[in-house]
């Protein structure tokens, strides 16, 4: 297991012995955002200072500062970092800046500026050439992207509130079950999390869960979907069990 803090710290945790087995440290840096690659060898942080840092699992190096020398970087704080399911050197990140930035880890350069996602989380995933954007705002909420070509979104949601209460997007993924594709989403304003069934036109609602206590900052399912994790403001890990 793989922790980050606002310390900048990267802490390798055994969960069975409850021990640190191996700690980075970003100096000068709040860490937000963590993630694997699909091949489990590499590993991509961000947070207030900017950067887009790559690390090679195995022997806990830095490989890349990803911003180091390039024309495109964040020019504000990143709340999230993604890797590819299906290509660990495609790594995607967002954040205050309203831009998204597709990197080439085997360059450590960015591929692609994405103008426009206002990320505030982990509202980015990705699902082979499919880029999913969900922004903190209240219009264009939720978007998908061919990432073969991100001149405009494949497609746009915006969903509607019946309350004076805002809905914007602080998580969002896509599910990994081959069988079944389903778009999850946490929320502030309403602090709720929404389960959409897409199939590749439209998206149905199949399940909401309202009035947590704080935003959801993060959240993630199962293989299976059977199961899902959601973390936020409340500093509280929740686990439901929702059988779709």
């Amino acid at each position: 297991m793989v922790l980050t803090n606002m310390d900048g710290e990267v802490m390798h945790w055994h969960p069975t012995s409850n021990q640190v087995l191996h700690k980075i440290q970003e100096q000068d840096n709040e860490i937000y955002t963590v993630d694997f690659s699909c091949d489990g060898l590499k590993i991509a942080t961000a947070g207030v200072d900017t950067k887009v840092r790559l690390y090679d699992d195995v022997s806990k190096k830095k490989i890349a500062d990803m911003r180091e020398g390039d024309l495109i970087v964040h020019s504000n704080r990143v709340f999230a970092v993604k890797f590819s399911n299906k290509d660990p050197n495609v790594l995607a990140s967002g954040g205050w800046d309203n831009n998204v930035i597709v990197w080439d880890c085997r360059t450590a350069k960015a591929a692609m500026l994405i103008a426009g996602p206002l990320i505030c989380g982990e509202s980015l995933d990705i699902d082979g050439s499919l880029l999913l954007t969900g922004s903190w705002r209240e219009t264009d909420h939720l978007q998908f992207w061919d990432l073969r070509n991100c001149r405009s979104p494949l497609k746009t949601w915006l969903f509607e509130s019946h309350s004076t209460e805002k809905f914007q997007i602080y998580s969002a993924m896509i599910s990994r079950s081959p069988e079944k594709r389903y778009i999850a989403v946490g929320t502030s304003g309403h602090n709720a999390i929404k389960l959409f069934d897409y199939q590749g036109e439209g998206i149905e609602t199949k399940l909401g869960i309202r009035n947590i206590r704080g935003g959801v900052l993060s959240l993630d399912m199962t293989r299976d979907n059977q199961m899902l994790a959601c973390a936020g403001s409340n500093g509280l890990l929740k686990i439901y069990d929702i059988l779709v």
